[in-house]
């Protein structure tokens, strides 16, 4: 399985179909030290509606709150007309009936929008931010890097220090 995510059968799932106690198990000490540092998953997904756009490899994962969590690694029809999926997600995950959600731009770019208020207690001023974004999920052997940039208008402010504009530039990497 390798490949460009380093994956290893334990990683989709077939863990128990690797026969560690063979005495020419070549890949033993391999697998064991990727066990155990593993962190993410392959899952299954299955979207809820028939027609919509099929899921590309590295189109961006999304958690309930918005973030990216993981990307999708294949995706095809069903015999009833659904699209199932696989995608690489944190362990945490991965309880059957998770919601999650793709942006489907193509290629793993996707939209954003995290701008968040800002309040100071001492001198009771504050900071309301509201920005949209975009961002570019790209997978390589050794990590996933996620580029962002998302300019935020401030839609009420009080006090002084402020900017009516900011920029918020990201890089986020996960390294396998």
């Amino acid at each position: 399985m390798a490949g460009a995510h380093n994956l290893n059968p334990a990683d989709a799932g077939f863990g128990s179909f690797v026969k560690m106690w063979k005495p020419f198990f070549i890949g033993r000490r391999a697998f064991v030290e990727h066990e155990e540092s593993r962190d993410q998953v392959i899952v299954r997904f299955r979207m809820s509606e028939k027609g919509v756009r099929r899921p590309e490899t590295g189109d961006p994962v999304l958690d309930r709150r918005g973030k990216v969590v993981g990307h999708v690694t294949s995706c095809a029809i069903d015999s009833e007309g659904y699209l199932l999926g696989q995608a690489i997600l944190p362990e945490g995950m991965t309880e059957p009936g998770t919601a999650l959600y793709v942006y489907q731009l193509g290629g793993g770019t996707y939209l954003r929008s995290t701008a968040v208020m800002s309040y100071n207690l001492q001198n009771d001023t504050y900071s309301v931010p509201v920005g949209l974004g975009i961002g570019q999920v790209i997978p390589t052997p050794k990590a996933v890097f996620n580029l962002f940039i998302e300019p935020q208008w401030s839609v009420a402010d009080k006090g002084a220090g402020w900017g009516q504009w900011q920029v918020f530039i990201g890089l986020n990497t996960q390294f396998k």
